[in-house]
């Protein structure tokens, strides 16, 4: 199968700039997916400050 007009060839032996190619790349790819988690994170701590512990605060206050 041809792609973009090269032939893929897998057995060509992993050399040292590919290998740094491909960790930096996992890295970058790692990075980035704990970026987004993080962001998430943060913004579902801000819902669950505004919207759960003032109402909890009610309760607990208008209790006793």
């Amino acid at each position: 199968m041809v792609y973009g007009g090269l032939e893929p060839n897998f057995n060509q032996p992993l050399t040292s700039r590919k290998a740094v190619t491909l960790v930096a790349a996992f890295f970058c790819t790692l990075i980035s997916a704990w970026k987004i988690v993080f962001e998430q994170v943060l913004i579902m701590r801000r819902v669950i400050e505004r919207s759960f512990i003032p109402h909890a605060l009610r309760a607990i206050t208008q209790r006793g």
